[in-house]
């Protein structure tokens, strides 16, 4: 805030001020881009301004009939850990059952602890209903894991062995093998990924780009014009 040119841009003219109340009345839409090199100096007002939308979401849905709010508010935090929110563990728990849905996409276990601590990285791995893991992880701790929420499979095996009368004996037995083993799931292909959904077995995904969508050249369109749009008010698109 010593910077005049950032003061200036959080200081709105009367009329020009952030409400987040009639920002979910009306249903909006808001964007907050940043840079990885500006994450330390914006971090604590870009959490402030989300708490607050977040803050707001609670009161409504607390008005609401059975305390939830209608239409549900979706808060996606791409790379969570540049900008952390205080209060992501307690959300991520019981900000569903209020209407408020959070979507937290992270490199990895290792960054959420760094950030948010031990405790608090597992409460919020723990309350999350739905786990996507993709491929790339290194560390090994986290992949075993993983490995073992994962779970293990049933597998044949055949061994044979030859007696003094050299006649053959095969055996058959069972074994409990994990389905994906660490250097298998560190080793997802790009498009690839394993999703554990509340107490359902693993399912793997083969995830489908946007532009592959029915109406993906409707989509373009629209980011078109939204671009232009942006452009003749003098703001940039991300």
């Amino acid at each position: 805030m010593a910077d005049p040119t950032v003061l200036d841009a959080v200081s709105p003219a009367a009329g020009e001020e952030f409400d987040p109340v009639r920002f979910l009345l009306e249903r909006g839409t808001l964007y907050l881009l940043g840079t990885a090199s500006g994450a330390s100096a914006t971090a604590n007002l870009v959490a402030a301004l989300i708490e607050d939308i977040v803050e707001a979401a609670r009161r409504r849905a607390a008005a609401s009939p059975g305390a939830r709010l209608d239409p549900p508010l979706a808060v996606i935090l791409d790379e969570a850990a540049n900008y952390p929110l205080p209060s992501l563990p307690s959300l991520m728990s019981d900000g569903g059952g209020t209407g408020i849905t959070t979507f937290v996409v992270l490199q990895s276990l290792a960054q959420a602890r760094a950030r948010w601590g031990q405790h608090e990285a597992a409460a919020i791995w723990d309350a999350a209903i739905a786990k996507l893991i993709l491929g790339g992880s290194g560390n090994a701790d986290d992949l075993r894991d993983l490995v073992s929420l994962i779970g293990t499979r049933k597998e044949r095996r055949a061994s044979e062995s030859w007696g003094a009368d050299r006649r053959r004996t095969v055996s058959t037995s069972i074994h409990e093998v994990p389905i994906l083993d660490t250097g298998r799931l560190r080793t997802l292909p790009f498009g690839r990924a394993v999703l554990l959904l509340r107490s359902a077995p693993p399912i793997l995904l083969h995830l489908r780009p946007w532009t592959r969508r029915g109406d993906a050249d409707d989509l373009a369109a629209h980011r078109a014009e939204v671009e232009e749009s942006l452009y003749r008010s003098g703001l940039t698109a991300g």
